[in-house]
């Protein structure tokens, strides 16, 4: 279980009352209404559509891409392909949100639903669903586990900013056994201007900068989160809280 010492490492894997709002902030399906669920993986699916249709007009140009338009419509614009879609997607929000209330009353109930889901959820569910395995089974002890669902995200047909977020909680997972020198150069790209969790990997960095006793680096790149009005609330929260607590010197 992930204690909440400080400036959490990992929004999505601890249980500080401040967590609460990062996670709602950076997934608003963490409401965990099988309404809202449905519509994260809905922008999943057509982040994946819109790089499908990319990717196929570089490569059959405008007449290829024309008729791959009309294929396309012509199955996936049925009523009963949508209907069946829908269904599919309606059955596992259901399973999913099942699965968070199982898991919040009884650490590892719903750990089976997510492994399912992760596997063979229709549309995006295998992303989140990977996430919740990872938070689930970090919660239980067993990181090497969770790291593993982690990089599980890397090989599904995803937007890569959902694979850029499950590369960086995996990286604040390995930061418990692995040396922070090691970790630094991993998370630095992450930091970026433009890069989408780039708040959240201002804070793993600083994390890292104070392990290595940068105090002064630490304290500067808080200060970028705190200052950062597009950041979520509860993450500048959290980066005051740290600021108030390393040293000056």
């Amino acid at each position: 279980m992930f204690a909440c010492q400080g400036a959490c490492v990992n929004p999505l894997l601890c249980q500080c009352p401040a967590d609460d709002m990062v996670r709602t902030a950076l997934f608003p399906a963490a409401n965990w209404d099988t309404g809202h669920v449905v519509d994260i993986f809905d922008e999943v699916d057509e982040d994946v559509r819109r790089e499908r249709m990319r990717q196929a007009a570089k490569r059959y140009g405008p007449i290829g891409i024309a008729v791959l338009v009309l294929a396309i419509g012509g199955v996936g614009g049925t009523t009963f392909w949508k209907q069946h879609q829908l269904e599919a997607k309606q059955t596992a929000g259901a399973q999913f949100v099942a699965a968070v209330r199982a898991q919040h009353e009884t650490p590892g109930a719903g750990q089976a639903t997510f492994s399912a889901l992760a596997e063979e959820g229709p549309g995006g569910y295998p992303v989140l669903a990977r996430l919740k395995l990872a938070e689930s089974l970090a919660q239980s002890g067993d990181r090497a586990g969770a790291i593993a669902a982690l990089n599980g995200v890397e090989s599904l047909e995803a937007p890569e900013r959902y694979k850029e977020l499950a590369r960086l909680l995996a990286l604040g997972l390995r930061s418990y056994t692995e040396a922070p020198e090691t970790l630094l150069p991993l998370v630095e790209p992450l930091t970026a201007p433009g890069r989408p969790w780039r708040a959240l990997a201002i804070e793993q960095a600083a994390m890292l900068e104070w392990k290595l006793g940068r105090l002064p680096a630490a304290r500067a790149r808080l200060e970028t989160i705190s200052k950062d009005l597009n950041a979520p609330i509860g993450l500048r929260a959290r980066a005051d809280a740290a600021l108030s607590a390393i040293p000056e010197s």
